[in-house]
This record gives structure tokens, C-alpha cells and sequence, in this order.
């Protein structure tokens, strides 16, 4: 039992059950949520108390959803059209899940624009090889002793070998590369234990167009998996 003051606010009493959380699978964002603020991933994934949606957010859903079915294409047919095509549909379901919620409807269809047509600045899609099952691919296994379960953003085969990437519509933040590089590697690590192992990881920034690429290296992963 824990209690807790703030300045405006009576004392709040916390009553934590003596007996461990459900144990569901974690996925790479709850263990990047928990290791930034376990207090925080309590209310959240344990409590479940309600966060409300934010612009970044309903743009990152709707930028991802429009690239996994681009991508699905084939090569010739993954054309700006298509693309702009396929956001239109994923804003029109996205905003319709937040109406009501105070975000701003053309500043979600700007800010998804922007980051649309900066993809093709960072990169040519019909150059891009797809592993099959390779968009949106679930791993499901056991990493260090917890239950793990992960999406994958695209897993693409190249010379090296298969490269995970995973698609960044925010700004890059110096101070979060090892987490961001943490999740990717737990994506490495989870794909070799299924017997796929991934070569390269890769970040694609779409806000600055920008694509950072880092091979897999054994002690990386054994860092990611230590903490």
C-alpha cells in the first residue's frame, strides 16, 4: 500500500494485489512503458485507465496503415496515387474513432500529407523486396523468461539478409535512439528464436526524411534482452 500527494489533490491510497498481473504476453511498447515509468505502465496496462488519443498518434496509425497496403502491392503498382488513396481510406476510419475527442481534423490531415510524401524522399517502395508474410508480421514467443508479442512494421529481404524496419512519423530524438533500437532488436531477437534471423534493423523517418539502417549484432541483442 502506497500513498501519494500532490499539491492540489488529497492524498490517494494505492492498493497493489499481492499476486503477480495476468501474464499476457508484453509486447516491445509496454516493456519500452514500463521501463520508462513502471508506475505509469501500472495505471495504464494494469488499471487499464483510459489516455486519450493524440495527433502524432492518429497520424502514426493512419501513415502505417496506408504503407502496409502500398507495400502489399505489387512493385510496378506502389505508385503516389495508391498511396494517397489508401491514407485517405485509413484517415477517414481513424478520425471517425477520435471524433468527439478534441483533435484536429486538418491538422491530422496535414501532418498525414507531410509524412505521405515525405516517404517517397526516403525511399523508392518498388525497390523494396517484401519477406513473405512480411507486413504487419506477428511474433509470438518467450524472450528472457517473459511471453512476448510484437508486430512488425515490414521485415524485407536484402543482400545481407532480412531487415526489420519499423516506420517513425515523429521527429528523431537523440535521447531515445537505444530505445528505439531496443525494440528493434527485441524483434531480432524473437525472429531468431523462431528460426528467421534478421541481419539488419532499420528506422524510417518520415517526418525528416531520414532511413537509419544497423546490422544485428549479437551483443546488441543480449543488451536488449538484459534489460
Amino acid at each position: 500500500m502506497a500513498s501519494q500527494r500532490t499539491s492540489n489533490r488529497a492524498p490517494v491510497t494505492v492498493r497493489v494485489p499481492e499476486t503477480a498481473p495476468p501474464e499476457r504476453p508484453w509486447s516491445a511498447t509496454a516493456i519500452e512503458k514500463f521501463l520508462g515509468c513502471p508506475l505509469r505502465y501500472w495505471w495504464q496496462r494494469i488499471e487499464r485507465w483510459e489516455t486519450p488519443s493524440t495527433t502524432a498518434l492518429v497520424i502514426g496509425r493512419a501513415v502505417h496503415e496506408a504503407l502496409e497496403h502500398l507495400l502489399a502491392l505489387d512493385p510496378p503498382d506502389r505508385l503516389p496515387e495508391r498511396a494517397d488513396a489508401y491514407l485517405a481510406e485509413a484517415l477517414t476510419s481513424e478520425l471517425a474513432l477520435v471524433a468527439g475527442q478534441g483533435i484536429d481534423e486538418v491538422e491530422v490531415r496535414e501532418g498525414s500529407a507531410r509524412a505521405m510524401a515525405s516517404y517517397w524522399d526516403t525511399e523508392a517502395p518498388a525497390d523494396v523486396e517484401v519477406a513473405p508474410d512480411g507486413l504487419e508480421r506477428e511474433v509470438r514467443t518467450d524472450l528472457a523468461g517473459l511471453p512476448f508479442l510484437g508486430h512488425i512494421d515490414r521485415i524485407a529481404v536484402t543482400e545481407p539478409g532480412l531487415r526489420v524496419t519499423d516506420y517513425k512519423t515523429g521527429a528523431p530524438k537523440p535521447k531515445y535512439w537505444w530505445s528505439y533500437w531496443r525494440q528493434q532488436l527485441l524483434y531480432a531477437a524473437a525472429l531468431e528464436d523462431m528460426g528467421e534471423p534478421a541481419a539488419e534493423i532499420e528506422l524510417l523517418y518520415l517526418k525528416e526524411p531520414r532511413a537509419v539502417t544497423r546490422p544485428v549484432y549479437p551483443a546488441a541483442v543480449r543488451r536488449a534482452l538484459a534489460d
